[in-house]
């Protein structure tokens, strides 16, 4: 799913860095300064992985980046191109507002 996501984001021109090492975490997919991680199952909401999502996530915000999180559970949501309108939008208003460093 996230070859799915970074296909997407590609080709509608963004440059993007696979497994972005941020901290001691890898973000799916890295553009400019948002952390995209793609959720392809349900597992994320579950276990370990539910369980250290909170630091994760505040080591990420930490270092100046947002996330923004893109769930493809097919075919109940599928990945579908307003996802990567989506994210331009939101990195055209954070490149004209630029986050307070945390």
């Amino acid at each position: 799913r996230e070859t799915q996501v970074l296909n997407l984001l590609t080709k509608n021109g963004f440059n993007c860095t696979p497994g972005k090492a941020i901290g001691i975490y890898n973000a799916d997919i890295a553009v400019g300064n948002i952390a995209v991680e793609v959720f392809g199952g349900h597992w994320h909401f579950h276990g370990a992985h539910a369980a250290r999502a909170e630091k994760r996530y505040r080591e990420i915000l930490n270092s100046g980046r947002h996330v923004i999180i893109v769930m493809v559970f097919s075919p109940a949501s599928p990945l579908t191109p307003k996802a990567a309108d989506y994210i331009k939008s939101f990195l055209d208003e954070m490149r004209g507002n630029p986050s307070i460093p945390r």
